[in-house]
């Protein structure tokens, strides 16, 4: 679902008193050595990690498989569940679901999200705009997250 339409629709939910479910969202760590793979966004001043929201009828595993073709032009991927939590946001919260994803290829492309960035994990941790995406990326590089 489109950012603009989420805001929109948690407004207007807002303005009846109404409050929205959570939003399914999904992201992938892409680890190379002592990198992680990060997306400097267009849309923002920052980065995340590829990810995304999940359509209706997809499962987790299908929506982060489409939005990494879609952001990083990267197919054939393997993906390993790593965690999920829930994130409050100023207008809506989610439900997200995060994977390591697994892949020989080292060059992506760029897409209307952004462009792909190698960084040291201090310094995703550092730049990343989504708290959610900041915990999982700390957890892994600490080893607090069993795979």
């Amino acid at each position: 679902m489109d950012r603009g339409i989420k805001l929109l629709l948690a407004k207007t939910a807002k303005l009846f008193g109404l409050k929205l479910p959570p939003i399914p969202t999904v992201s992938g760590l892409i680890v190379d050595k002592d990198k992680v793979l990060m997306i400097k966004l267009s849309y923002r001043d920052g980065y995340a990690l590829p990810g995304g929201g999940v359509d209706v009828g997809e499962s987790f595993e299908e929506a982060l498989k489409r939005e990494v073709v879609e952001e990083l032009g990267l197919e054939g991927m393997g993906l390993r569940y790593l965690a999920s939590s829930c994130a409050h946001k100023k207008e809506y919260s989610t439900v997200h679901v995060s994977f390591l994803v697994s892949t020989d290829k080292r060059d992506f492309v760029s897409s209307a999200e952004g462009v792909p960035e190698w960084m040291t994990f201090s310094e995703a941790i550092q730049k990343c705009v989504y708290e959610d995406e900041k915990i999982i990326i700390s957890r892994y590089y600490q080893g607090k997250i069993d795979i």
